[in-house]
């Protein structure tokens, strides 16, 4: 598996107070943070280093050089992680050196000459489902210019693009789970007051009744429904059926997307997420589930359910099945790997490790909950970038 890394910088907004005379102050500023989430990308490959630029601005044209001088800040990784519902560590210092951190805007003008600049060095010894990131900070600036306080720090974030195989469920071919074979005693898999299901998914085709990601026929079941709801995901047997309204967010075929189910027992709603977005939600009147109600004395199915005309047509990758409510941050940190020791991770197929012959998928989690082929041998699709 090739292992390649994203750099983004994610910037906060600040928002100033209300004044019946409003006495506005010459500031400086991190250039580029006009968002509320402002991101800077840079994609590494096998080549180091990898470079990312980093400019600070004047809110006017300054009547001398004017020095501003920018720090790494490990003191605010707390306050991204609350303020962005992030889980980020601190880069290891041996894996990037800052070049340029006195920083000049000459006089005249109101953007600095010279950039600082973030150079990522190596990748070894990161790990794999870590957020790693480099706090920015404005340490100082000379003159009578003071720095708005929302733009004086950018937490360049590095974001692991993994490059591997997935599972080319494409044909006919399906998985099958029996959770009542797994682990008994760390999740009542009979009775749970919260379920997330989620998946990256590529469609071929649409074809057959359903398209169907996971689930459960008639308990729990995330699907595609036909006819003229293409590209609209469906969430079904919860005590009714929620689908993605028209003109909602649809999923198009041949590109890999992420799709989640959520069941929030304790506060009776149901949820579909795609791409760690919310797509629409209902209220339920369940309080729980079973993840061994089957339907038709069949079994929880990975791209297909209950019958032969309801597969997914399609590739599939880290399928997970959890056993509380994921927010919509929740999805987005993990999109591409979660650590399988996780805490509510109930099972985990990442579908990404081939072998001649393979006919069963591992639970990563240990709980025992393997997914069996419906085939003579598992097939692959290679190459596959998460994220894209």
């Amino acid at each position: 598996m090739k292992l390649k890394y994203s750099l983004f910088a994610l910037i906060a907004l600040a928002v100033s107070g209300c004044q019946k005379a409003p006495v506005y102050d010459d500031v400086v500023y991190i250039a580029g943070a006009e968002g509320e989430v402002p991101t800077l990308s840079l994609t590494l490959d096998d080549q180091f280093p990898k470079e990312l630029s980093v400019k600070v601005s004047s809110s006017i044209v300054v009547g001398h050089d004017t020095k501003v001088r920018l720090v790494t800040d490990p003191s605010k990784i707390e306050e991204y992680n609350t303020q962005y519902g992030k889980k980020g560590v601190m880069l290891p210092e041996t894996n990037f050196v800052l070049k340029n951190t006195e920083l000049t805007i000459p006089a005249g003008s109101f953007s600095t000459a010279e950039p600082l600049v973030v150079s990522v060095t190596k990748d070894e010894g990161l790990k794999e489902g870590v957020s790693y990131v480099i706090p920015l900070s404005i340490e100082s600036v000379d003159g009578d210019l003071k720095v708005k306080e929302g733009f004086r720090t950018v937490f360049v974030e590095i974001g692991r693009i993994i490059i591997g195989p997935a599972a080319d469920c494409s044909g006919s071919t399906y998985f099958k789970v029996d959770f009542a074979e797994g682990e008994q005693d760390k999740y009542d898999i009979y009775n749970l007051g919260e379920v997330t299901y989620e998946a990256r998914i590529n469609l071929q085709r649409w074809g057959g009744w359903c398209n169907t990601v996971m689930g459960l026929e008639e308990n729990f079941c995330l699907r595609f429904v036909q006819d003229d709801f293409k590209g609209q995901l469906q969430l079904s047997g919860w005590g009714g059926t929620l689908m993605v309204p028209t003109g909602g967010i649809a999923v198009s075929l041949n590109k890999w997307t992420h799709v989640a189910a959520v069941f929030d027992g304790p506060n009776k709603k149901v949820s579909i997420y795609i791409d760690g977005v919310l797509a629409c939600s209902a209220d339920t009147n369940k309080t729980s589930l079973d993840l061994t109600q089957v339907y038709q004395d069949d079994s929880f199915r990975i791209a297909n359910s209950c019958n032969d005309g309801r597969q997914l047509k399609g590739y599939i990758s880290e399928a997970r099945v959890w056993a509380k409510a994921l927010n919509g941050n929740d999805l987005k940190n993990n999109m591409c790997y979660v650590d399988p020791a996780t805490d509510g991770l109930l099972a985990y197929w990442r579908f990404n490790e081939k072998a001649d012959g393979k006919k069963v998928e591992d639970d990563l989690t240990g709980h025992g909950y393997k997914a069996t082929y419906s085939s003579s041998a598992m097939k692959w699709v290679d190459n596959v970038r998460c994220p894209e």
